[in-house]
């Protein structure tokens, strides 16, 4: 398993929940006002190799 952090400006949270519905992603999102941090934990066989 893998556990992905993803920072973004609080202009693509919208983008960025459309992505984790569209592939079925449990994610925990943290609101930062202007940037939210989303934590996923995926599978290993959902990624290529990450070094």
């Amino acid at each position: 398993m893998k556990e992905i952090q993803i920072t973004l400006p609080s202009d693509r949270k919208t983008l960025m929940d459309e992505f984790i519905k569209e592939f079925s992603l449990i994610a925990t999102s943290y609101d930062f006002g202007e940037a939210f941090r989303y934590e996923l934990t995926i599978d290993n066989y959902q990624t290529n190799m990450l070094e």
